[in-house]
């Protein structure tokens, strides 16, 4: 029964960064800007243009509708999967046993340490729509939409009175569980319009989007590990639905996007403008260079496509504290594309990036114009990330 109250432990603690901080919420991540380092302000060439930046959205002449299905899971999560067993047995060794056993005491020491650790997962679901550019008078108009929905639970060991010899305080520690529901529904609208002082193709953006989040936690009534051990949890004692607490806003995001030529753009993305969620505003800018398109050396080698773009984000973030480097803002991506077909029936992604100083990789499928398959290696402040995503294109 011990393996049982272990493996629901796990399952908690797998979600444990899934909604992370409070003070990002709605900080979206998709797979394939993932990849590339997370730069995608000037790159914002399909359906993430609706979060990364909605001025591209009037330079799309083609409808983009995506279904992404996206599943996160942390390294250190991996890691304790693969230890619950051993932990189980050692705990299960010292069942038939009145006294404290080695193997008892080596199994809250793999647990203390587990605390340490970076435990979480994420699972959420969205969809992207945008319509082709049509052209009024002298300008071309183009129209965004997305919605977003995500599940996740955050929980945190809290160390109760003065510490006892480890690793047996750990069993007298409060484990806090903070669940919360997020969603978006978001409209974009861009035009693209001559300018006469700045050379090629620009446009602006607007985004507009409605935000909504529930929270529920059991601060008040928190789960002692030792009863989880025991199993004898009362499950509505310690997480009241009716207690959960809903926030809502509106917030504004704002983009500029420049096609100085086929090879050369410059992007702008200022996100949460306004908004009454409390969310700071964040300045963005970014730069991609597409080098090749179907480029190849030689009929028997299929063509390739490549771009390579740097963002810089947070430059408005005045705290000395955090984000005092460069590469704190800096963001840096490539991605190239391969098509041994000549109908583009299958095409195999290839993409690595730096995200403020975290390596990131990535990988995607593309078939029959329809189904994708990605992975992503995305490492941040917080964990290293592994991320599979399975979606729908037209």
């Amino acid at each position: 029964m011990k393996k049982l109250a272990l493996w629901i432990m796990a399952l908690i603690l797998i979600f444990n960064i899934s909604n992370a901080c409070a003070d990002r919420p709605f900080n979206l991540h998709t797979i394939r800007p993932m990849g590339m380092g997370n730069t995608f302000t000037a790159v914002a060439d399909d359906y993430n243009a609706i979060y990364f930046n909605p001025a591209s959205i009037a330079q799309i002449d083609r409808f983009d509708i995506d279904v992404p299905l996206k599943f996160m899971v942390t390294q250190d999560t991996i890691n304790l999967v693969s230890k619950i067993s051993e932990i189980s047995d050692d705990l299960k060794s010292s069942e038939s046993k009145n006294e404290i056993t080695l193997g008892f005491k080596n199994a809250l020491n793999q647990l203390l340490e587990l605390t340490d650790d970076t435990l979480g997962g994420e699972t959420d679901l969205s969809i992207g729509w945008v319509l082709p550019n049509v052209k009024l008078g002298g300008s071309y108009f183009g129209i965004g939409l997305g919605a977003y929905a995500q599940f996740g639970v955050k929980t945190y060991i809290q160390p109760v009175g003065l510490p006892i010899q480890e690793p047996f305080n750990l069993l007298n520690d409060e484990l806090i569980i903070q669940a919360g529901l997020d969603g978006i529904i978001s409209g974009s609208i861009a035009m693209m319009t001559p300018m006469k002082l700045i050379p090629g193709k620009s446009s602006i953006g607007l985004t507009l989007k409605a935000l909504n989040r529930k929270y529920l936690n059991n601060k008040e009534n928190p789960i002692i590990l030792s009863s989880l051990l025991r199993e004898d949890i009362d499950v509505e004692k310690h997480l009241d639905i009716d207690k959960a607490i809903t926030r809502a806003g509106v917030g504004f995001d704002l983009g500029w996007m420049c096609e100085y030529n086929e090879k050369l753009r410059f992007g702008l993305m200022i996100k949460d403008i306004s908004n009454s969620l409390d969310v700071d505003p964040n300045f963005r800018i970014g730069i991609a260079l597409k080098p090749m398109k179907s480029f190849t050396l030689g009929k028997k080698l299929p063509p390739v496509d490549a771009i390579f773009a740097m963002d810089l984000d947070n430059l408005n973030n005045g705290d000395k504290n955090r984000n005092k480097k460069l590469v704190d803002k800096l963001h840096l991506g490539t991605e190239l594309k391969i098509a041994p077909f000549k109908n583009r029936a299958l095409v195999l992604s290839l993409r690595a990036g730096n995200n403020q100083g975290f390596l990131t990789l990535g990988t995607g499928l593309k078939l029959l114009w329809l189904l994708n398959m990605d992975y992503a290696y995305f490492g941040d402040h917080v964990a290293d990330w592994h991320t599979l995503s399975l979606s729908m294109s037209i």
